[in-house]
């Protein structure tokens, strides 16, 4: 379905097809019917990424909401501008337990 080739295929309940396009990480999309017969639509480019940050497996390194227009997904930092260098900063990640009781007591009920 694809032209060049495509990884990470996941379907949608809505019978799109997203998957990413090997040469430069671009997501793209095919529209797929089947009623009454299977039809299947041109490749669309939604948006370019960057390579995904690698892990094992073969699996889909993104998600992809019921409707098709939003995605949560893993990608590789670059630690500068310079899309040629092979540096990956790593993410930091912030994570808050127990903020209801930290908001009461930084903004008092008035």
């Amino acid at each position: 379905m694809s032209v060049g080739g495509g990884k990470e295929p996941t379907w949608t309940a809505t019978g799109e097809l997203f998957y990413r396009r090997p040469r430069d990480w671009a997501m793209m999309v095919v529209e797929v019917s089947t009623d009454p017969v299977l039809t299947v639509g041109p490749p669309e480019e939604l948006f370019l990424g960057t390579k995904a940050v690698a892990r094992r497996g073969s699996s889909a390194r993104y998600a992809v909401t019921a409707d098709g227009h939003r995605f949560l997904m893993s990608a590789a930092l670059l630690a500068s501008s310079d899309a040629s260098s092979d540096v990956v900063a790593l993410p930091k990640v912030v994570v808050v337990l127990n903020w209801v009781e930290e908001l009461k007591e930084r903004v008092p009920v008035q």
